[in-house]
């Protein structure tokens, strides 16, 4: 009977080992001065991308960049300093924004057509209706 229960044990114990060397624990621990930034789940298998203080540093210079731009773009209403965004969403919502809010100043539904994309046009101008 000990036999049966050590033996059963030893099984348990032997599968948590081969799992964790699979990987599949969740619980895996980033290098000193990393930073876990994204986790994919595939087949089962937690996949973890570590991102170096290097890239910490680069990601947040990027960041406040883009912030200072939104903040100028914002500041003198001039649309043209958004298309320096990189991202698309971004770039819209910065001249959204401008653009919008000059449509809405001066009562003139034809500022919205400015924006460009279809849906944010049409917020636009429903935005002018209240």
């Amino acid at each position: 009977m000990k036999n049966k229960i050590f033996a059963i044990g030893l099984v348990i114990a032997m599968l948590g080992i081969f799992a964790g060397c699979l990987g599949l624990n969740t619980e895996e621990k980033s290098g000193e001065g990393n930073e876990v930034v994204n986790e994919e789940v595939e087949q089962g298998v937690s996949k973890q991308k570590v991102e170096t203080e290097e890239e910490r540093l680069e990601r947040e210079k990027l960041e406040a960049e883009k912030i200072d731009k939104v903040e100028k773009a914002y500041e003198e209403k001039d649309t043209s300093i958004c298309d320096e965004i990189s991202s698309d969403n971004e770039r819209g919502s910065c001249k959204y924004n401008i653009l919008a809010g000059q449509a809405y100043e001066l009562k003139d539904p034809s500022i919205c057509e400015e924006i460009g994309h279809p849906e944010f046009v049409k917020n636009c101008k429903e935005n002018l209706e209240y």
